[in-house]
């Protein structure tokens, strides 16, 4: 109970500071979580028995971020259909195909 009210001092000011200021501090502040946030699933779905592809499920969650940031550029225009079929093809150089569609599509839902 300490350590969360702790954590609470700490990053309630932090984040709001952050969030008021915005621009690319806001940005790095998204990113780090997001990322933080995948790396918490990717334990918990390993955990399950399963093996999500985390430099797909990364590279696709950079560039959703990309995107909302830089909407212009149209970067999910070109990256989710070519992240989609690498990371379903990447698969089969394994040996054990067991469970691969699943962790295939573990990997694309925690990235969306």
């Amino acid at each position: 109970m300490l350590l969360r009210a702790l954590s609470a001092l700490i990053l309630l000011p932090t984040v709001t500071f952050l969030g008021y200021v915005g621009g690319y501090w806001f940005l790095a502040l998204v990113l780090v979580v997001a990322l933080l946030a995948a790396i918490e699933l990717d334990g918990l779905l390993r955990r399950g028995g399963h093996r999500p592809q985390r430099l797909w499920g990364a590279s696709l969650l950079l560039a959703i971020l990309l995107d909302a940031q830089w909407p212009d550029l149209r970067v999910l225009k070109w990256a989710l259909p070519l992240l989609v079929m690498v990371s379903l093809a990447s698969p089969l150089r394994m040996s054990d195909l067991q469970g691969a569609l699943v962790n295939w599509a573990l990997t694309l839902a925690g990235a969306l």
